[in-house]
């Protein structure tokens, strides 16, 4: 990702509501990525597919281990993962949980302060 520009998004339960009306607004050519971590079980809950339905033209999809950072994607962290991102690539985490939650967006902005500074 050459300018690596990104946009990190969290929430925890009820944030489900305005993070599909935040995705319904971007546009459909928008030059970064958008990592979301939402602080509940995206297991079975139906949580991407809505992403998904309301994500204004940008692909949605679970984040994986090792997976290269296209722009004009968004990426899930999947349940009970970290989501990091480091150079080009995003690694999913088991370490501990933060606040008694695993996904965390802590780590995730942690994370892109040190790969992506003040982009």
């Amino acid at each position: 990702m050459a300018n690596r520009d990104i946009v990190d998004i969290g929430g925890s339960a009820g944030s489900s509501a305005p993070l599909r009306t935040i995705l319904s607004r971007l546009p459909a050519d928008l030059r970064a990525a958008v990592l979301v971590v939402l602080h509940v079980s995206t297991e079975g809950s139906g949580i991407s597919n809505a992403l998904a339905q309301a994500s204004g033209g940008l692909p949605v999809k679970k984040a994986e281990d090792g997976e290269v950072v296209s722009v004009g994607q968004v990426y899930v962290a999947p349940s009970d993962h970290h989501l990091l991102i480091t150079g080009e690539k995003l690694l999913l985490g088991n370490g501990p949980k933060e606040n008694l939650v695993r996904p965390l967006i802590d780590p995730l902005l942690h994370s892109a302060v040190l790969c992506c500074g003040p982009r």
